[in-house]
């Protein structure tokens, strides 16, 4: 058998995950958590843990496996846990009276044919403060013979003597003696309107519902994801601006059309995110998305009250994926032995192709007073429904986007297996362009919204096209490597030589987005 924790679900992230401690670590201090060192590895830190603490009013969990070695089918009644509860040592005399009433457990009945083994969940739980052990079960056969079953855990394997690994001597575990402490927060978080299939770039908004069914407030409340490149938490759609309307006007309605220039004076943080895109190399650095910090009305969560926050979901990656999402906060009472408490979340997602791009890029020679490049872009539809290319956005500094030719056709609606290309010009901004107001001094950066059919065009400067484009390419959380400390010593990166002029440098780096739609526009998202 194997203690649960009350606060997650049989089918969600456990302790016993292989991502459970690279998803944690990060929210804990660095005191609290366990690590060796180059030489013991991970045997440095499987020392005996101190037991966890339960709380007054939660349920502990137990799974115990039930086996009928007899050939004849039996009927178990009042299947329950034994335990035993020690009032605190500075407790009074009322309390010490009530030991015996300190807990309740609830009650099971089974029916095992002969030969079988069934898995049962027995639930115990502390209504005062103290200690409480956990004995073993209970239980009646067939409504006449009362039974007991000691539970006896191994701790780890004794291997300093040579008695104890001859002996196979382990250490006493103390896992089912509980310390129980006051009345803590409880959060329950789950994932709402999040459809369970998803086109490759798709953007959906679902819902993040956060409900504190503990006794106490929380506040201090983080997030940590498995794949930040799907998820942006606690932002909600952009309104259009005025410039954005006025500027969407003068776009022509023939042809592909006139690209809309849309000016974005980007703040720190984005000018750095932006500055990683440009260098492909630079994209496995963008881990810290996965670590959050959430918004919280007045800043803590009451008992009772529940709080949604937006939750815009990129479908990055074709694939099967699992989203989980960790949540730690923190009780607004400070507790000596549970400082704060952790929220584990899993959900499931299948991503399916839309467009596959294929792109050649050429520089063009026909144009003599500055440099240019053709850019070739091949849309195929590898979905099972009609889609269409609906706009190509540029996000750069120094570049901008623009039709080849200005009777260049628009890519049509294409039905699976199907497709179509387009020939555009990248023409570098001129000094006198990159001179206009930038608000304050800030960095510019310029969109080249170039639409593909007469409808308003998408502002990629808003949420969630922003977020998404900054979180592009983000690694999810692996497990640990075992052999990592083997190998931590890697040898050097020939790096390779580039051309002072190939699009991809550092200082003249740019992002293409390519929206796309369905037929009848109920999803949409971009690649």
């Amino acid at each position: 058998h194997r203690q649960l924790s009350s606060t997650a679900a049989a089918d969600t992230l456990s302790a016993a995950h292989p991502l459970w401690k690279p998803l944690v670590a990060p929210l804990l201090p660095p005191s609290e958590v366990a690590k060796g060192n180059w030489l013991t590895g991970n045997a440095g830190a499987a020392k005996e843990a101190a037991p966890a603490p339960c709380v007054v009013g939660e349920w502990v969990c137990v799974e115990v496996d039930v086996e009928n070695p007899m050939h004849i089918t039996i009927e178990l009644s009042k299947l329950s846990l034994v335990c035993t509860h020690t009032p605190p040592a500075d407790a009074d005399a009322a309390a010490g009276a009530a030991a015996t009433t300190g807990f309740e457990v609830d009650s099971h009945e089974l029916v095992l044919p002969a030969g079988k083994r069934a898995l049962v969940r027995l639930s115990v739980r502390p209504l005062a403060e103290g200690e409480l052990r956990i004995v073993g079960a209970s239980w009646t056969l067939h409504n006449l013979v009362h039974g007991t079953h000691d539970f006896v855990l191994h701790g780890r394997r004794l291997n300093k003597t040579k008695a104890q690994k001859a002996g196979k001597e382990y250490a006493f575990d103390q896992s089912l003696v509980l310390p129980v402490v006051a009345p803590m927060p409880l959060l329950n978080a789950k994932v709402v309107d999040l459809p369970p299939t998803m086109l490759a770039g798709e953007i959906r908004r679902a819902a993040l519902h956060l409900t504190n069914n503990g006794r106490t407030a929380l506040n201090a409340l983080r997030l940590r994801l498995s794949h930040p490149a799907f998820c942006v938490v606690g932002v909600d759609a952009s309104p259009p601006t005025a410039d954005h309307a006025t500027a969407l006007a003068a776009a022509a309605v023939a042809g592909i059309g006139k690209p809309v220039l849309l000016q974005h004076n980007r703040t720190a943080e984005e000018s750095e995110r932006l500055s990683k895109l440009e260098d492909a190399k630079a994209k496995a650095k963008a881990a810290d998305w996965a670590t959050l910090d959430l918004p919280l009305p007045g800043g803590e969560l009451q008992p009772g009250e529940s709080t949604t926050l937006p939750l815009w979901v990129r479908a990055a990656t074709v694939g099967s994926h699992t989203l989980h999402f960790v949540f730690a906060y923190e009780p607004t009472a400070a507790a000596k032995l549970l400082k704060r408490r952790l929220c584990p979340l899993s959900t499931k997602l299948d991503v399916l192709p839309s467009l596959a791009l294929r792109h050649f890029l050429r520089p063009a020679h026909g144009c003599a007073r500055d440099v240019a490049y053709v850019l070739g872009l091949t849309m195929r539809n590898a979905s099972a429904a009609p889609l269409a290319g609906a706009q190509l956005s540029c996000v750069s500094r120094h570049w901008s986007l623009e039709p080849l030719t200005a009777a260049a056709r628009r890519p049509e609606l294409l039905a699976p297996g199907e497709e179509c290309s387009v020939y555009l010009r990248l023409r570098p901004r001129t000094a006198a362009a990159d001179a206009a107001p930038s608000g304050g001094g800030k960095e510019t950066v310029w969109h080249s919204e170039l639409c593909f059919e007469a409808g308003a065009a998408v502002d990629t400067r808003t949420v969630p096209h922003l977020p998404c484009l900054l979180r592009d390419g983000a690694p999810p959380i692996a497990p640990p490597d075992p052999h990592e400390e083997a190998h931590r010593f890697a040898p050097p990166v020939k790096r390779e030589r580039r051309s002072s002029r190939h699009l991809t440098d550092a200082d003249a780096g740019l992002a293409l987005v390519l929206q796309w739609r369905t037929e009848g526009g109920d999803a949409a998202g971009q690649l």
